[in-house]
């Protein structure tokens, strides 16, 4: 008996502790932690910044440890329109949160690049989303269910569903070694209540920047790359997001060597005071990745060092990027941009 009181206080604690941390966040978008390898979900104006065509297929398994995990799984397809100094993109996402809640949102992106000096790009970037919001209340438990020894499975609540229409737009100035991109999510400001009240999702700022610091450039070692490109390069990179009263800083390194990627970087907000119950530390990230031909894969496992971080067991992230080149005439003419990826290949 008194084993069973112990878990049903600690599963008490656990859900107690879950909710105020959902109520401190108050996001309303997925956060990625391999966002360059998924940047066109970042930041529209990145559309189009590859060689051609690429495919991404990228999946999400947040806080595994719990029942309320968060999955999500993005398929998304980009193409530069170098003789209109354009892109377009088209995405698809499935984000379940916890098996009850269900949001499904297809995007279409566009982007337009200016030059404005022999080595300085501007790019402006547009993403129109459709989102439909699903609440299944058929996996729910409430309150009256409760029989003293359990749940009752007697749902009978009818599942609750919303259609919204979801903007985006960006910026992006880079040249050879250096990028900064600003892009808001929710121009529109969309409501998102499933009940018929408001639920006005508040506009989310990304600001994200970068430097590219080449290491070794040989002319004897161009045989490990297929192009003339910087075969081992750091890339310090900073992204700061802000949404409403809630901010996060992702700061961090990545390292590419000829076909191979690494990259360490640390989430939260250490240094800034808030109330005693938020939670300013979140999570240290490792990535590995590989590029084999014209497709690259990417592993990142998040390390939670929040309170939650022992229930939570972190998160991974799994992404395959393909890649489709252009002909070696077009790849001349294209200004790369020096983002930690492989899409210069």
């Amino acid at each position: 008996m008194m084993m069973i009181k112990k878990y049903k206080k600690t599963q008490l604690l656990l859900s107690m502790l879950l909710i105020t941390m959902i109520q401190l966040v108050k996001a309303q978008d997925v956060q990625f932690s391999q966002y360059y390898n998924l940047i066109q979900y970042q930041n529209p104006a990145f559309v189009g910044t590859s060689f051609g065509w690429r495919a991404n297929l990228h999946s999400r398994i947040q806080w595994p440890g719990l029942d309320a995990k968060y999955i999500t799984n993005v398929a998304s397809v980009d193409y530069n329109l170098s003789r209109y100094n354009s892109g377009i993109g088209m995405m698809v996402i499935s984000d379940d949160q916890g098996s009850a809640l269900k949001t499904y949102k297809g995007i279409a992106q566009y982007a337009y690049q200016a030059e404005l000096s022999s080595n300085t790009i501007l790019r402006a970037g547009l993403s129109a989303g459709l989102v439909r919001r699903q609440l299944n209340n058929a996996n729910l438990y409430y309150p009256e269910q409760f029989n003293g020894a359990g749940f009752d499975n007697q749902n009978n609540a009818p599942s609750l569903s919303k259609n919204y229409l979801d903007l985006t737009g960006g910026l992006l100035l880079y040249t050879s070694k250096f990028w900064m991109g600003l892009s808001g999510s929710h121009l529109n400001k969309p409501n998102q209540s499933l009940t018929g009240g408001s639920e006005i999702i508040p506009v989310k700022f990304d600001l994200l920047t970068g430097i590219k610091i080449n290491l070794k450039t040989s002319q004897n070692m161009r045989y490990l790359s297929h192009n003339d490109d910087d075969i081992w390069a750091l890339y310090p990179t900073v992204l700061y997001k802000w949404q409403g009263k809630s901010d996060q800083i992702d700061l961090g390194m990545y390292s590419i060597y000829n076909v191979f990627k690494l990259g360490l970087w640390y989430r939260g907000i250490p240094v800034k005071n808030y109330e005693t119950s938020s939670f300013n530390n979140e999570s240290i990230i490792a990535l590995i990745g590989i590029k084999i031909q014209n497709v690259s894969v990417n592993y990142s496992y998040d390390f939670g060092v929040s309170k939650l971080a022992p229930y939570s067991r972190g998160a991974h992230e799994l992404n395959l990027t393909f890649l489709f080149p252009e002909t070696k005439n077009k790849k001349q003419a294209y200004k790369t941009l020096p983002c930690p990826d492989f899409y210069g290949f």
